[in-house]
């Protein structure tokens, strides 16, 4: 149940930082970027942008799932 619970805050605090990034920050995790491309029109890029995002957040849960199950007692034994 910790593992998961950690897995659970660390999602939580991933998307709370995006948010913040996106709502309150001239900079950070690409904001600038974003902001410049969009303006340009660089659709490309703000999709790029978005993707790298969204794939960090998915490799870093799976990669806790992984070590919440090597770290966890089997049930089966």
């Amino acid at each position: 149940m910790i593992g998961t619970g950690i897995r659970l805050a660390f999602t939580k605090a991933w998307l709370t930082l995006v948010v913040v990034e996106l709502v309150a920050s001239s900079e950070g995790l690409g904001l600038s970027d974003r902001v410049r491309t969009a303006s340009y029109s660089s659709f490309d890029l703000v999709l790029a942008s978005v993707l790298i995002v969204g794939a960090i957040g998915i490799v870093a849960d799976r990669l806790l799932t992984v070590l919440e199950h090597k770290l966890s007692p089997s049930l089966l034994a």
